[in-house]
């Protein structure tokens, strides 16, 4: 299975760790780049269907972070519905930001829809500053939808985008 939302710091014996708590592993690895930097997401494979199955289903963070597991199918394509990218039922994108904006303030505007398990803001590894993106998970599903309705959202005084998040749907031979 994909393991998405790995915080960039953890390495790959933490990553092993965390995952050989739950069963036998097989296979483990986290995405590293070119210049050594961990991609954000990586493969865990249990020696046996059941516990890959148990664990797919469990709900893992790591530092805070909220992961998402996906299974394989025999096609090594993630699972989907009907032959469309699967999209997050409680994660929803948000673009657009303006330079001022913190992760916290994404979670202040964002609780008055419903509870959020996690904010999270990408930083560009070259100059350390923030992207003018985030991801904002809920914790509900209904939340997530109302976010999404409301038209406008004006966060530090900028309007921003809230899209639903597309889980990407990648194929083994296309990773480097």
């Amino acid at each position: 299975m994909i393991v998405f939302g790995i915080p960039y710091h953890i390495t790959s014996e933490g990553f092993r760790d965390y995952f050989a708590q739950f069963g036998e592993l097989q296979e483990c690895e986290l995405m590293f780049s070119r210049e050594g930097r961990s991609r954000g997401f990586g493969f865990v494979l249990y020696k046996d269907e059941e516990t890959n199955t148990r664990v797919k289903d469990m709900q893992h963070s790591m530092e805070g972070r909220s992961l998402d597991l996906k299974l394989r199918d025999t096609g090594d394509r993630f699972k989907h519905d009907e032959g469309r990218p699967a999209l997050s039922k409680t994660k929803i994108f948000i673009g657009r930001l303006g330079d001022a904006v913190e992760p916290e303030d994404l979670r202040q505007y964002f609780e008055q829809f419903g509870a959020i398990t996690d904010v999270f803001m990408p930083v560009h590894h070259a100059t350390g500053k923030r992207k003018n993106c985030g991801f904002v998970e809920f914790q509900d599903p209904s939340s997530a939808s109302q976010a999404l309705e409301q038209p406008k959202h004006v966060i530090k005084g900028v309007e921003c985008t809230a899209q639903v998040q597309l889980i990407a749907v990648l194929t083994l031979d296309l990773l480097p």
